[in-house]
């Protein structure tokens, strides 16, 4: 029976697949079902050159050899099966090893005129080449015996071989599971799919284009570059088209949702702005005036704020948030992490300490909440019931908090103050999430519906107007993608007296002057994080290296200095704790994991060193460097690869090299992917549309077609698969 696009990888029953395979393909590459498995497309190719002769080799360069094969062996492991066989040409022998693929020795015969494809590898007894891709280009024949001589020509050109294809595909790989596997379980579910239906194929344009099936086989199989890449953009199309729909869609709705008009108070914002002990940037400024016209109309606010590490964005949505609380509503900031949510609580008590402003905090640990009549920068730590219960009352102007804000409380204690399930607001009027990216992008669908009874003048019901806040650097075609449904606001320039991060790339010779540098840091009074890389996807992993990091700069490289350890497997308290020292000055040098990505202002810190810098995206790094050169002295930014090829040499230049967010967003765009720039498997965003991001003209092209089609047919009545693959989006980015 022929497959389907929606059947589980696990019941394909394609070659080679066990369950740990599966289980790998799941949770490395987010391949669940066939069609995740064909739409998981190559993020490049390698052109092959003609072929080379045996006797040529040059190991670890891809390399053609056409030879016949002289013996197959099929034989096992403690790993699995080990297939190996012998090609020869007129020049030479070479050996050819199969790992885990017992299929191949079913394939190949004694005889058979092949095409190797694949990397020379140097063993300490014989040369090999290690699972490479292989053609049969002429069988055998049957009647050839074991002893017989094989037929072969005196030289390679006499064969006259036409390769099929000249170039190979290279996909994301996951730990166990490697491009060349991968091809080849499409290859055998190419073989295996059932005609495939294309959500474009009622369209006007759908005549224009290539056949879906046709495009999928290009793309996996293509002959040549050229056709590589006209399939690229097709497949890209099948899947950025129904994104275009989900969102407009969104927009064309949120359009017609109600909500409470907030009108800006000019005199309040002016009271606000002379109460800070610094001015605003002409970009903070501009970036309030659209949040809070926004936030003047009956129609919700749906917007992005971006802005470099350091912009100012928090005194931006401090202003709002005022702005919000005197109309009359409640405020809601949804933080990643407990620091940055600690963080902005701290900001805003201090921002908003003249105007007689009651903010709470609500973590995973622990709450907190500032009094009616606040008077010093302290808050009270309160039960969180309590806090359940004055939100709920409308006590409470501005709540912070971490997804403790959006789920349900699991205390088992009987009180008369225990709320019945999640945090409740009586009028919630604004939500906000700082680093949208961090939770998916469904959990901001859940914060807007944390209220009891908005309702605007007319007496409809309402929704929040919904703002949010990322300091990562992101592209114009990322964000016309992944928050197609947002308005845009970005801060460009940084605070006057922010000075620049002077950045260099150590090599492991170099760790020294690193040092060096640090310890005279030290010595002058200011302060140095040395953050370690995440090793592997483990939290536990990742703290087990800061510790052993830790253990060994306190014991060996700064002994007469306090080193500090912070790391996401600590308690809340604990990391607390440790952020408060090192904020004080009694912690010289903060040994950390990327926790301390956002939410960290420390002034005083004017080191920030990064081991395995190779391992971390642009993105992070950038954000990493943020964190130092908040105050008035020079800081500096190491990075510290532990490989130096020349794809990490070429991404830690641009770090070097890029002075703001946005040619950092370009350069990570173009060097790694958009895949990988922000996480965006976390987005719902399928990473077939991702690889649209560097291609503005499409987006815009496919922007465009949405609008027009759904303006003639709002519910694709007339696109039924369009209509199907549309509302699945919408639920995966929970946009209906």
């Amino acid at each position: 029976m022929p497959l389907k696009l929606n059947t589980p990888i696990a019941d394909a029953h394609l070659r080679s697949l066990n369950r740990k395979v599966i289980a790998r393909l799941k949770d490395g590459l987010g391949i669940a079902t066939v069609r995740d498995l064909l739409f998981h497309l190559p993020t490049r190719y390698e052109e092959l050159g003609s072929v080379t002769p045996i006797k040529q080799l040059v190991p670890k360069q891809p390399v053609r050899i056409l030879g016949i094969v002289e013996h197959v062996k099929q034989g096992y492991t403690r790993r699995g099966a080990l297939t190996n066989a012998r090609i020869s040409d007129p020049t030479g022998r070479i050996d050819i090893t199969w790992f885990s693929q017992p299929w191949v020795a079913e394939r190949l015969t004694r005889g058979d005129k092949v095409l190797i494809t694949g990397k020379l590898t140097l063993g300490k007894s014989r040369r090999y080449i290690a699972n490479p891709d292989y053609e049969i280009i002429q069988k055998a024949k049957p009647e050839t015996s074991p002893d017989a001589p094989i037929d072969r020509p005196g030289d390679i050109e006499a064969w006259n071989i036409e390769p099929e294809r000249d170039v190979i595909p290279i996909y994301p790989e996951t730990e166990g599971v490697t491009s060349r596997w991968i091809n080849f379980l499409i290859r055998d579910a190419l073989e295996k799919i059932g005609p495939i239906k294309s959500a474009l194929a009622t369209l006007p344009e759908a005549k224009t284009l290539m056949p879906i099936e046709q495009a999928l086989r290009s793309v996996h199989l293509p002959k040549t570059l050229k056709e590589a890449e006209t399939a690229r953009e097709r497949v890209i199309l099948e899947e950025l088209v129904p994104i275009q729909c989900a969102v407009t869609r969104a927009r064309f709705r949120l359009a017609k949702k109600e909500a409470r008009s907030l009108p800006l108070d000019a005199e309040l914002i002016r009271d606000f702005l002379t109460t800070l002990p610094f001015s605003i940037t002409e970009g903070q400024r501009t970036a309030a005036f659209e949040i809070l016209s926004d936030m003047e109309r009956e129609r919700p606010m749906h917007r992005l704020l971006v802005g470099d590490v350091g912009s100012g964005k928090t005194i931006v949505a401090a202003m709002a948030a005022l702005n919000a609380a005197r109309a009359g509503v409640q405020v809601a900031l949804m933080a990643p992490t407990e620091i940055l949510a600690t963080q902005h609580f701290k900001s805003f008590t201090e921002y908003l300490k003249p105007f007689n402003i009651r903010i709470g905090l609500l973590t995973g640990s622990s709450a907190w909440a500032t009094t009616k009549r606040l008077r010093s920068e302290q808050a009270l730590k309160i039960s969180k019931p309590k806090l359940h219960q004055e939100v709920a009352a409308g006590e409470i102007d501005v709540v912070i908090g971490t997804h403790a804000l959006i789920v349900k409380p699991k205390s088992k204690r009987t009180t008369t103050l225990k709320p019945k399930g999640q945090l409740a607001f009586q009028q919630l009027g604004l939500a906000i999430t700082d680093e949208q990216h961090r939770f998916g992008v469904n959990q901001r669908a859940h914060l807007a519906q944390l209220q009891l009874g908005l309702e605007n003048a007319r007496g409809a019901a309402a929704r929040p107007h919904f703002l949010t806040m990322t300091a990562t650097p992101i592209p114009r075609t990322l964000a016309l993608t992944l928050f197609g449904d947002l308005d845009l606001s970005a801060i460009y320039e940084l605070p006057k007296g922010r000075k620049p991060v002077e950045t260099s790339i150590i090599g492991p010779r170099s760790r020294k002057k690193a040092y060096a540098l640090i310890a005279d840091e030290v010595a002058a009074g200011r302060q140095a994080f040395v953050i370690c890389p995440l090793v592997q996807e483990s939290e536990k992993v990742q703290a087990k290296a800061a510790e052993v990091e830790h253990e060994r700069l306190k014991s060996e490289v700064f002994p007469t200095l306090s080193v500090g350890l912070l790391h996401g497997q600590m308690k809340a308290k604990e990391k607390n704790d440790v952020m408060e020292q090192f904020a004080k000055g009694k912690i010289d040098i903060l040994v950390a994991t990327s926790v301390i990505e956002v939410g960290i202002d420390v002034p005083n810190a004017t080191v920030m060193a990064i081991e395995g810098a190779e391992r971390f995206g642009l993105a992070q790094l950038y954000q990493m460097r943020g964190r130092v050169g908040r105050g008035e002295h020079k800081s500096y930014c190491l990075l510290m690869p532990e490989r130096a090829g020349e794809q990490t040499k070429r991404r830690l230049r641009a770090m070097v090299d890029a002075a703001s967010g946005a040619e950092i967003a370009e350069a990570d765009l173009d060097i790694r992917g958009p895949g990988e720039m922000i996480g965006t498997r976390q987005s719902g965003i399928p990473d077939t549309a991702m690889q649209a991001l560097g291609n503005l003209r499409l987006i815009e092209q496919t922007r465009e077609l949405a609008k027009a089609l759904l303006k003639k047919d709002p519910n694709l009545k007339s696109s039924p698969e369009l209509a199907q693959q549309t509302r699945r989006l919408e639920t995966v980015l929970h946009l209906s």
